[in-house]
């Protein structure tokens, strides 16, 4: 006999309440009936330390040869926050989309397989950019499937939980 598959952690769920601490989503709960569109028309909210950190973090990226950094960490986020949000209206509408008998772990698994196989069959001449490129990829969606099997399958949950870190992240480039 073997163990009975256990349910990863959510890993998005604790960021979200990790970084509440500076700015929390607006609104701060999820309630039935939402959709990502909920924190994507709207801003996050301060945290208690927003507040705080804000005037030293303008402070030193006003340094001249610090502002490049600063801009850089501004534009990274941005990107990675409308990266987020992307994938959480995916994932919002892919929910009345799929065919009968398959579920988003399904399709999930085959992106890791394809992911995997891609990876194995690269060759060597393709530089390390191309193998990073496809690790990351797997990484991406291997968050994204354990954060669907956390939440039992419901994509909508999903989405809007992608959708909240998003605007905590948006909300956290402005530091920069």
């Amino acid at each position: 006999m073997g163990t009975p598959a256990t349910t990863p952690p959510d890993p998005i769920a604790p960021v979200v309440t990790a970084l509440s601490f500076l700015v929390t989503p607006n609104p701060s709960t999820i309630s039935s009936g939402d959709t990502p569109s909920t924190w994507e028309g709207s801003s996050a909210t301060d945290g208690s330390l927003y507040s705080v950190l804000q005037p030293l973090l303008n402070t030193l990226f006003s340094i001249s040869s610090l502002q490049s950094v600063g801009s850089s960490v501004n534009t990274a986020l941005t990107d990675v926050a409308k990266v987020i949000s992307t994938i959480a209206d995916k994932l919002a509408s892919l929910e009345g989309s799929l065919p009968a008998g398959t579920s988003a772990t399904d399709v999930m698994n085959g992106l890791q397989s394809a992911l995997s196989m891609a990876s194995t069959l690269l060759p060597s001449s393709a530089g390390s950019a191309a193998g990073s490129a496809l690790n990351s990829a797997s990484q991406l969606f291997t968050t994204i499937q354990n954060l669907i099997q956390a939440v039992g399958g419901d994509l909508t949950q999903a989405a809007n939980e992608l959708a909240q870190l998003s605007q905590q992240i948006t909300a956290l480039a402005a530091l920069f």
